[in-house]
């Protein structure tokens, strides 16, 4: 029993060691008081719990580390795997309160858990043969929407008992970055592989798909190669947007003939590449839906046309067994099929490949040939069959080869359409020609015009107009003594393309134009009359059957008085013989041109002719 004057103390405080380190100490005891109130003496007890303060306020630290973490933090019943305890975050991401957690289980909260399954999961950790599990799972809140977390679970033992500690870290963020990532790649793989026009993967995409497809045992059955016809026509006449809906439509057909059979692709431009799904596909059943499904009508405001496709196979492995093998005899094929009247498929073979070989051997030779200055040029006079003068003179180019001399046209001119070097050519016949007209100008020669042959292949690389212009310019040659000769396909074929922009700046600067071969195409006068010409040359067909046919006769006539009607001069060519020409001099003022007149002569042997020939043209006659 305490006396009246005394009283109990119990207290902790921090002391100053002797070492200068902080104690925490427990002190507990009485003070007694004397009369005067003041204290006189004590007695208690002293206790150094630096270790225990020590050690509370650590687990005090870490209680709010815990509740303050931006993890999700859990403690479960090992047995139950009710939740005994969550932290603040994990409370505000849930939606849950405390209370509310504490009645639910594992897997009511985290979706990579079940109650059939966690037994068997967490068979590691109860056995010590895993620290830790980890994942990524689905999180689902109260409202019953769902989040992804990674998370990671321990057991902990604890007072005799396991208890398991799951941290989750909401990484809906993550997700969403590599959502968005993923989304960019994919809208960047379809920039780059597919072909947003005609809803077809592109040049790129079959490359890619067909790397993977050919390194497999397993290889497509065969690579078709398409091409539409005539598409350059439907794009110049129509407009662009017509050429943009004809691939559409052309790309939505192909899908549907490809079903089941293979895949078709986009190569470029009015190209496309059909690649088998299988081994044993077939190519026939493929091209024949094609042929049928492309012959069908396609109308763009208003206007009907009729599209058709060429289309050239190869067949895996007979005609190569990778790829690029496959695409280069399947272009050579489709070149068969566009020489051979279009609208058709054409199966690769060897001697197509030996043609090839042939061409490509060729054009190495022809530009040897130009570096070398093997090139040069014979001239054939065209006469007017009333004056009896010179009125022309045609350029016909010829090709002095050191080892098989001198090479036909016909043999080395179709491989120069075909290739990059029409243009080439061209400007040395260009500056060849003038040249000569120079030289028989200076020297008081009438040679009329010289006359150059156009060919569709030079008129289409864009340097025509640029090259008449330099070489005039070269040699001091005035527009109107050059006549050039272009071939009426050129304008049927492309009569709203830079063909006849071209033809029309000659014409302009006061060059001679004139209708080559005239009646072999389709043309007509009055489609003639909308044409930047000056005159037709009507082809030797006509001539050397007139005699025999009495039709051709009347068309030779009918196109001379109908031409002199619209101004337009006329050269009949192919005249060999002295009753064709008494024939054609009934039919009014106009010129021929044939070995009656005269062969095709080199430089010096035409400027003889025209020096010593052409006053007595009347008696040759």
């Amino acid at each position: 029993m305490l006396s009246h004057n005394a009283s109990l103390y119990d207290l902790e405080h921090s002391i100053l060691r002797a070492d200068g380190s902080l104690a925490r100490i427990h002190t507990k005891g009485r003070v007694f008081k004397g009369e005067n109130g003041r204290s006189v003496r004590g007695i208690g007890t002293v206790h150094d719990i630096t270790e225990r303060s020590n050690t509370e306020r650590q687990n005090r630290l870490m209680a709010k580390i815990l509740e303050t973490s931006l993890n999700e933090i859990y403690v479960l019943n090992a047995d139950t795997y009710k939740v005994e305890y969550a932290n603040a975050c994990a409370i505000t991401n849930l939606g849950y309160t405390l209370t509310e957690l504490q009645n639910l289980t594992l897997w009511d909260i985290n979706q990579e858990f079940s109650r059939s399954t966690i037994a068997e999961k967490l068979v590691p950790l109860a056995e010590g043969t895993e620290a830790n599990i980890t994942g990524e799972a689905q999180q689902r809140r109260k409202d019953g929407t769902d989040y992804p977390v990674d998370f990671q679970i321990q057991m902990v033992r604890d007072q005799g008992r396991n208890r398991i500690v799951a941290m989750a870290n909401d990484i809906s963020d993550r997700v969403q970055r590599e959502s968005e990532t993923r989304d960019a790649k994919e809208r960047a793989e379809r920039l780059a592989y597919f072909d947003p026009l005609t809803k077809l993967s592109n040049r790129a995409g079959c490359q890619r798909d067909a790397g993977k497809r050919f390194a497999k045992t397993e290889k497509p059955a065969f690579l078709i190669h398409v091409d539409m016809d005539n598409f350059k026509r439907v794009n110049d006449t129509l407009g662009h947007l017509a050429g943009d809906y004809c691939l559409a439509e052309t790309g939505r057909r192909l899908r549907e003939v490809s079903r089941g059979l293979g895949t078709p692709y986009r190569w470029g431009g009015d190209e496309f590449v059909i690649l088998a799904n299988s081994s044993d596909s077939d190519p026939n059943e493929l091209c024949e839906r094609a042929r049928r499904l492309m012959r069908a009508p396609m109308e763009f405001n208003g206007t009907t046309f009729w599209p058709t496709v060429s289309m050239g196979i190869a067949l895996c492995p007979d005609h190569g067994t990778n790829f690029e093998t496959l695409l280069v005899n399947a272009d050579l094929a489709l070149y068969r099929s566009k020489h051979s009247g279009k609208d058709r498929f054409t199966f690769y073979s060897s001697d197509l490949q030996s043609v090839s070989d042939k061409e490509t051997e060729l054009e190495r030779e022809l530009h040897m040939a130009a570096q070398r200055d093997e090139f040069f040029l014979v001239f054939q006079p065209q006469v007017n069959m009333r004056t009896h003068k010179v009125v022309g003179v045609e350029a016909l180019v010829r090709w002095q080869h050191p080892e098989r001399g001198v090479v036909s046209p016909g043999e080395f001119l179709p491989v120069v359409e075909k290739t990059g070097f029409a243009a080439v050519l061209g400007e040395i016949v260009l500056d060849k020609a003038f040249a000569a007209a120079k030289s028989w100008q200076d020297a008081g020669l009438d040679f009329g015009r010289i006359s150059v042959n156009v060919s569709p292949a030079h008129l289409s690389s864009g340097m025509l107009f640029e090259q008449f212009k330099t070489a005039m310019e070269r040699h001091d040659l005035a527009p109107e003594r050059i006549t050039a000769e272009v071939l009426e396909s050129v304008f049927l074929d492309d009569h709203k393309s830079g063909h006849l922009s071209t033809l029309k700046d000659l014409y302009e600067m006061g060059v001679h134009v004139e209708l080559d071969d005239f009646g072999t195409g389709y043309a007509s006068l009055t489609h003639v009359v909308d044409l930047p010409i000056n005159g037709l040359k009507i082809d030797r067909s006509f001539t050397q059957q007139m005699l025999e046919d009495d039709r051709k006769e009347i068309l030779i006539n009918q196109l001379i008085h109908l031409a002199r009607s619209l101004n337009i001069s006329v050269v009949c060519e192919g005249v060999e013989t002295e009753e064709q020409y008494d024939r054609l001099r009934m039919m009014g003022d106009f010129a021929v041109q044939g070995f009656l007149i005269a062969r095709p002569l080199r430089f010096e042997d035409a400027t003889n002719w025209m020096s010593e020939t052409a006053e007595d043209l009347y008696f040759v006659f």
